[in-house]
C-alpha cells in the first residue's frame, strides 16, 4: 500500500520521460486538445512526423515536467487540456504547417458557427417523409414537390457567433454541411527562454515583410526631411545637392562642366528672339547696268 501522501511512482517516471522529452528539443510547444477529434489528431501526427512530437498528459504532469525542464516561462500557457508539441524546427513555421492543415467537421448541440449557414433553395437527395418536419423545426423552408423534398428558398439556420441547437446541428449533418472548422491550436512556443503567443505565432513571413518595406520608407523618407545622412539616403543627398549647386551656377551665368550646354543653349536660344525682333533691312537698289 502506497504511504498517505506520497507520489505514485508512475506518475514520476511519466514526469521523468515528459522532461527528458523536453531537454531533448531546443523549441517546446504548448497545442490545445479541447474538443479536437481523435481521428483528426492521428492525422495531425502523421502530418508531422519528422518535424514534431505530440506527447499528451495530464495537465498536472505536463506542469511538473515543464517545472523539472526548467522552462517556466512557459508555464502561464497551460491551461485547458494541453499537450506538449516538440521539434527542433522553427516554431513559425510549425504553427504554419498546423494553420494551412485544418479540417471540417459535422456541427454538435452548442457548436459555435464561424460564418452565416444558409442552405440555398433547390432540391434535396431526401425522399418525402419525416425529414420534411426535421428541416422546418431547424429553420429551412422545406415542402414536398413532384415527389421529392426541396428547399423552398435560401434558408439561413444561424449566423455567425450563433450556437446552434440539437434540431439545426442534425439538420445540418443530414445535409452533409460542415460547418466546424478543426485546427490544432498552438497556444505558445518556447525558444531560448523567449516565448512566442499564439497570437505571434500567426505572424506570416509576408507580414513582415510589409512591416520592414513601411518601416524602411518611413526612415527614409524622415532622415531626408531633417537632413541626417546615412548609408541609403547619401545618393538623395549628393543628387539634391547637385541639382542645387547647378541652379545657382545656371543663374549666375556660371559655366562648368555641367552648366555649359544649357547656358549655350540659353545664348542661341536668346540670340534666335533677338534676331526675330530686329526689322528686316530693305534690299539694296540693283546697280544700273
Amino acid at each position: 500500500m502506497r504511504p498517505k501522501g506520497s507520489v505514485a511512482q508512475w506518475k514520476t517516471e511519466e514526469v521523468d520521460k515528459l522532461a527528458h522529452a523536453i531537454n531533448a528539443h531546443p523549441v517546446i510547444g504548448l497545442v490545445d486538445m479541447t474538443s479536437f477529434p481523435s481521428k483528426q489528431l492521428v492525422s495531425m501526427k502523421r502530418l508531422l512526423k519528422g518535424k514534431a512530437l505530440i506527447k499528451m498528459s495530464k495537465k498536472s504532469l505536463i506542469t511538473r515536467a515543464i517545472e523539472k525542464s526548467g522552462r517556466k516561462e512557459i508555464l502561464e500557457f497551460v491551461g485547458g487540456q494541453p499537450a506538449l508539441l516538440l521539434t527542433k524546427e522553427n516554431p513559425f513555421e510549425i504553427a504554419k504547417i498546423l494553420d494551412e492543415n485544418k479540417a471540417k467537421a459535422g456541427a454538435k448541440p452548442n457548436s459555435l458557427m464561424p460564418i452565416d449557414i444558409v442552405v440555398p433553395a433547390g432540391e434535396t437527395s431526401f425522399p418525402p417523409g419525416p425529414i420534411v418536419g426535421e428541416l422546418q423545426k431547424a429553420g429551412i423552408k422545406a415542402a414536398i414537390e413532384r415527389g421529392k423534398v426541396v428547399v423552398k428558398e435560401d434558408s439561413t439556420i444561424a449566423k455567425a457567433g450563433e450556437r446552434v441547437n440539437a434540431k439545426q446541428a442534425e439538420a445540418m449533418n443530414k445535409l452533409g454541411i460542415e460547418p466546424v472548422e478543426l485546427k490544432l491550436r498552438l497556444l505558445a512556443a518556447w525558444e531560448n527562454k523567449f516565448v512566442f503567443s499564439e497570437a505571434a505565432l500567426g505572424i506570416t513571413k509576408a507580414q513582415v515583410m510589409n512591416w520592414l518595406k513601411s518601416g524602411s520608407t518611413s526612415t527614409f523618407n524622415f532622415t531626408c526631411k531633417i537632413g541626417y545622412p546615412t548609408p541609403q539616403n547619401i545618393r538623395f543627398f549628393v543628387q539634391k545637392a547637385f541639382t542645387n549647386t547647378k541652379g545657382v551656377a545656371l543663374k549666375a551665368n556660371y559655366a562648368c562642366e555641367a552648366t555649359v550646354k544649357e547656358l549655350l543653349a540659353r545664348a542661341n536660344a536668346q540670340a534666335k528672339s533677338l534676331e526675330a525682333k530686329v526689322p528686316a533691312q530693305p534690299a539694296a537698289a540693283e546697280e544700273k547696268k
